[in-house]
């Protein structure tokens, strides 16, 4: 005689289509993930290709230190704001992952900002 818990185990065809199921979706995300950094790499790369191929700059690295604090800006920028909006819905644990992953990029254009690139670095503190 089968008990009422007999009907909620899956059998085990109806396992292997789970399996087979989970192990698709997760080849989906995986191929996406590679498909996404494969990208996003690509086309940073051409934007440093693009800057040592330009004849008209005089100081390739000192442009790409510019890129670079630049980008640590907007990335800091962007985790403070959603640090402080976090904050205001009083989602408190969020905010301060938020706002301390700021300090960590602040931290970082610091030390880049220290690396001196020739004497017409003006980004050196």
């Amino acid at each position: 005689m089968r008990s009422a818990d007999d009907n909620l185990v899956p059998s085990d065809k109806d396992l292997e289509n789970l399996l087979r199921k989970a192990q698709k979706s997760a080849a989906k995300k995986e191929s996406y993930k590679k498909t996404t950094k494969q990208y996003y790499s690509s086309i940073a790369n051409g934007i440093v290709r693009e800057v040592f191929e330009d004849s008209s700059i005089d100081d390739h690295y000192l442009l790409l230190k510019c890129l670079m604090l630049r980008c640590a800006q907007e990335f800091s920028d962007l985790h403070r704001e959603v640090g402080l909006e976090r904050m205001n819905k009083q989602q408190f644990d969020t905010a301060a992952h938020w706002i301390s992953d700021q300090g960590k990029i602040a931290a970082a254009a610091e030390l880049l900002a220290g690396v001196e690139m020739g004497e017409d670095d003006w980004m050196v503190p």
